[in-house]
């Protein structure tokens, strides 16, 4: 069967002397060279091919491809400039992907050329699990192994932002302080100076010191964090002009030779949580009262989406596309993945005489773009029930509307 791969390819970089490369300021010549080069291909679909199924291989490599280009850490490289020694390489590994010796999962990822393998598979509950591997040219090993689970295509864009998350996260990027006059600290980064911004943050450590006893010298590893720089600017020579960050005076003093990591700047996205109204269902079965009581529970969720309030902490919206999931039968999780909310509310109405009640339940599915290993399992729906007195039998008002989406709201409150 034919597989599609996403290829990483981490190529190692010298140090930049102290007269190396021009600034990268905005509008100046860069070395792009010393960036971490990718190369990503296609994802491998269980379903690619089916009628009506789009290519959703393509879609999960895209977004991973601008995410990770956003992340101002690497550069994008083509498939058609990668060297013919290479791509030999490449088919000789996609021969033998599932022979290839796992490591363990979590390690910082080197410099060491490596290549993303990612597949998609389709589950018969129209839930979708991506697997991707940071897979070793060199010597086929896998140096990270991920999986995540989604029940819509829409939510790749979060697993590719958890992805890059975790890859950006694991390629070091290591330096020392080479000046330091007063609070303004000059950085040279080991592999060039064009994976940071200014705004980005270095922790710094003092040199570790071994530790030696009669028979040999013993590495006590790496020191702690001594406090933290904020880049302020990259010079003509290719240096980090830094200051310290906001806070931090006072604490242990960071000196020329201390080492700095960059800490990763991962591409995240700035939200208020939010809960999506699906359509309420109603219980009449004649077709007078079930277009009174339709129409009644329009009402109540025009009113709760006016009132600008929260539910359980979640902001109320009504995103757009919730018509193509608006059947009763379709499951939660999917309505979330498929319009980027982290719940939805459900209800249905019943009115008997005097009495309209409703039956709410409201299910979280945080849309979480932090890769966990281990995640916990969507939790269950939180059920409510909120009745509203008429003034007379069957009377569904406006007022008695508005009446419920205020109970509602207060049976939701935290």
């Amino acid at each position: 069967m034919r597989r599609l791969v996403s290829l990483l390819i981490l190529v190692p970089h010298l140090a930049v002397s102290a007269a190396g490369s021009p600034a990268p300021e905005s509008g100046d010549r860069r070395d792009r060279g010393a960036l971490t080069t990718l190369s990503i291909l296609p994802f491998a679909s269980s379903s690619e091919g089916k009628e009506g199924e789009k290519k959703i291989g393509d879609r999960m490599t895209e977004e991973l491809q601008v995410l990770l280009s956003e992340s101002g850490r690497f550069r994008i490289l083509t498939r058609s400039e990668m060297t013919l020694e290479k791509m030999n390489k490449l088919i000789e590994l996609q021969a033998q992907q599932g022979k290839a010796e796992e490591r363990a999962p979590f390690q910082r990822l080197t410099c060491e050329e490596a290549f993303i393998a990612g597949t998609i598979h389709k589950s018969e509950d129209r839930g979708y699990t991506v697997y991707l591997d940071v897979i070793s040219l060199a010597t086929g090993e896998k140096l990270v192994a991920l999986r995540m689970r989604c029940w819509h295509e829409n939510a790749f864009r979060r697993l590719a932002r958890a992805f890059t998350r975790e890859i950006v996260s694991r390629v070091d990027m290591t330096g020392a302080i080479v000046k330091n006059q007063g609070d303004t600290f000059f950085v040279q980064i080991d592999r060039g100076p064009e994976g940071v911004r200014a705004g980005d943050l270095l922790e710094v450590r003092h040199p570790s010191q071994p530790i030696k006893d009669a028979e040999r010298e013993i590495d006590p590893g790496e020191e702690p964090v001594c406090g933290t720089l904020v880049v302020e600017a990259i010079t003509a020579t290719g240096h980090l002009r830094c200051s310290r960050k906001p806070g931090e005076k006072g604490k242990a003093d960071m000196a020329e030779g201390d080492k700095v990591r960059v800490v990763p700047v991962v591409p995240s996205e700035k939200r208020r949580p939010q809960v999506a109204l699906r359509l309420f269902t109603v219980g009449a079965a004649e077709a007078a009262a079930k277009t009174a009581q339709e129409e009644f529970a329009t009402l109540v969720r025009e009113e709760l989406l006016v009132s600008a309030a929260d539910l359980h902490g979640l902001k109320i919206v009504n995103p757009a596309g919730l018509n193509a999931v608006a059947a009763p039968e379709t499951d939660d999780r999917v309505v979330c993945d498929a319009l980027g909310v982290d719940a939805v509310l459900s209800a249905r109405l019943s009115v008997r005489a005097k009495k309209a009640r409703f039956f709410l339940n409201l299910l979280p599915y945080a849309q979480r773009d932090v890769y966990e290993r281990e995640p916990a399992p969507a939790e269950a729906g939180i059920a409510r029930a909120v009745s509203v007195d008429l003034e007379e039998d069957d009377k569904l008002t406006p007022e008695a509307a508005a009446k419920a989406a205020e109970s509602i709201v207060e049976a939701f409150r935290l």
